[in-house]
This record gives structure tokens, sequence and C-alpha cells, in this order.
């Protein structure tokens, strides 16, 4: 992984291809952050492993903030695995935070891709509780934000 950015996805794109083309019974993986389906190497990635039936699967990590802008001032569509349909393909949401659930999820949509030669979004709902990286802080959170992803990791331990 590069970054949480979206030039990686094309680079998944080429290797899923690689994989295609030597008819290996493999998958590529990519992980982005909800930011980084608001550039265009989201889209091209997407679009290019869709129309030429890439086994790849693309992982979104939303925690609510591109860096510091929330999510409701990034896209308008209410789900991120949405857009998945647009390209015509499967995807999923889950709870992020769930280990359990992401690798069930990732190893049945491996399959899939695989067996299909198609890709799959994924988008995973998770939170930070720190800031984007250590040189920023959380002032632009709502605290009550904290206190309820506090609770589901508090519940989810139980």
């Amino acid at each position: 992984m590069i970054s949480h950015l979206g030039p990686q996805l094309a680079l998944a794109d080429g290797v899923a291809l690689a994989y295609k083309l030597r008819n290996e019974q493999k998958c590529a993986l990519a992980f982005t952050g909800e930011g980084g389906t608001s550039e265009g190497d989201f889209h091209e990635a997407l679009n290019v492993a869709a129309v030429w039936d890439l086994p790849v699967i693309f992982l979104i990590e939303n925690n609510g903030y591109g860096l510091s802008t929330p999510t409701n001032e990034q896209y308008r569509c209410i789900s991120l695995v949405d857009r998945a349909k647009g390209y015509g393909m499967e995807g999923v949401q889950i709870d992020g935070n769930d280990i359990l659930a992401v690798y069930d999820t990732i190893a049945g949509v491996r399959d899939y891709c695989i067996k299909h030669q198609k890709p799959y979004l994924i988008e995973c709902m998770t939170f930070r509780m720190r800031g984007h990286e250590e040189a920023s802080g959380v002032k632009y959170v709502p605290p009550h934000l904290f206190e309820l992803w506090e609770k589901k990791r508090s519940s989810s331990q139980l």
C-alpha cells in the first residue's frame, strides 16, 4: 500500500490483470480511505476493473472524515458502497471494527472474484479515535462521536 489515496488502486488493476493473463487463481486487494474515493483515480480504477472483468477487491476504510473533511462535504451518496452499482460490480458495507467480519468478508469476496473474474467493492465503516496523523488534533470532530464509537467498541468486547 502506498497510502490511503487513489493512485494505488490502478496498481491493483495491473496486478489483477497479470493474474488474469497468467490464469492464476489469485485476486488483487487495494485499500483506500473515504477521501480517496473523491479522487479521479478511484473512479478510473473501478471502471477499468469492471470493464476488463479483473479479479480485484477495492476496500474503503470509511471513518467519516477525509483528513478533516466530513463525508457529507465530500459526496452526496448515502453509502460509498452504492458506487459499485454505477460500475456494474457487486459491493458490501461491513463493520470495519469487527475483525472476524472483515476476515470472513474478504475471504468470501476473494473466492467470488477468482471464480467469476470480477471486481468487488467493500466499504468498512470505522472511526478514528485520534487525529489523521500525529501532527493533527481532533478539534474538528464533534465530541459525541467519540462517545458513540467508544460505546460501540466497549459493547463489541463483551
